[in-house]
C-alpha cells in the first residue's frame, strides 16, 4: 500500500472525524482485516498506519473516528478507533455513523469553484435565475421554482406560533422578493437583510447552493462531490 494514498484517507478522514462527536455506533458487520487481505509487507503497513491514527486521535482528542481504504473499489481495510459514546463507554466501530454537520460547507465551497474554473457558474449570477426551474422538496409539498421558494421562506418568517416559529431567524428578512439575491450572498453568508452589507451564519440559505451547483452543471450533488472531492483522494 503506497504511502501517499494512506496520507490521504488520513487527512480525509481527521476531516471528517473531528468535527463533531460521533453517533452511537450501529451493531458492526464483518469487514477485511489487515490478515485477511494482506501480504505480511501491507499487513504491517497497516498496523503501523493505525497507530498513527491512534496516535493522533487522542493528540487531537478526537472522542471517536472511523477510517476505511478502498482500492480498485474494494473495499481492503476499515477500523473504527476510541468510542462512538463516551459516557456509555460503547467503542467506535468500522461503521459508524457521524453528523459532519457545518463541515459539508467548505465541499460546497469547493465544488462551486470548482464550476467557476471551469466556466460553468458566475458567483454574481442571480440565484432567481439559476433556479427558476428546480423543484424543491419540502415537508408540506414540492415547491417549483426560485419564486415558489421565496414566497415560502417570506410566509415562514411570519410564523409566530406553528411548526417553524422557532427557526424564524433561518428565513426572516431574505428579502427575495425586492432584492437581486446572488450566488456569491449565498456563499459568505451575506444574503439576509440588504444583500452584501452584514454577515448572518444561516446554514439553511446556504444549503441553497447544492441545488445551484446542480443546476450549473447538469449533474447531482453526490457525483460532484465524487468527482471534486472524494474521487481525487484515490
Amino acid at each position: 500500500m503506497k504511502r501517499k494514498m494512506l496520507l490521504s484517507v488520513l487527512v480525509f478522514t481527521l476531516l471528517l472525524s473531528s468535527c463533531t462527536p460521533p453517533a452511537v455506533s450501529p451493531t458492526p458487520t464483518t469487514t477485511p482485516t489487515t490478515t485477511e487481505i494482506a501480504t505480511k509487507e501491507d499487513a504491517q503497513v497497516f498496523a503501523q498506519f493505525e497507530d498513527e491514527l491512534e496516535s493522533l486521535r487522542q493528540q487531537l482528542k478526537i472522542p471517536g473516528m472511523s477510517a476505511a481504504i478502498v482500492k480498485d473499489q474494494e473495499l481492503v481495510w476499515a477500523k473504527g478507533f476510541g468510542y462512538a459514546d463516551v459516557e456509555n463507554q460503547i467503542l467506535a466501530t468500522e461503521i459508524t455513523p457521524y453528523y459532519i454537520a457545518s463541515c459539508t460547507k467548505p465541499f460546497a465551497a469547493a465544488v462551486l469553484m470548482k464550476l467557476v474554473e471551469a466556466g460553468q457558474l458566475d458567483l454574481d449570477a442571480a440565484m432567481a435565475g439559476i433556479l427558476n426551474d428546480t423543484t424543491f422538496p419540502f415537508p408540506s409539498g414540492a415547491i417549483h421554482g426560485y419564486a415558489g421558494l421565496c414566497e415560502t421562506i417570506i410566509e415562514l418568517s411570519k410564523d409566530t406560533s406553528g411548526p417553524y416559529a422557532a427557526y424564524r431567524s433561518l428565513f426572516e428578512d431574505y428579502r427575495c422578493d425586492t432584492e437581486r439575491i446572488t450566488v456569491r450572498h449565498h456563499l459568505t453568508h451575506t444574503s439576509q437583510g440588504v444583500p452584501g452589507e452584514a454577515y448572518r451564519y444561516n446554514g439553511f440559505l446556504y444549503g441553497l447552493l447544492s441545488w445551484v451547483a446542480e443546476a450549473a452543471s447538469g449533474e447531482s450533488f453526490a457525483d460532484l462531490l465524487i468527482e471534486y472531492i472524494t474521487g481525487p483522494l484515490r
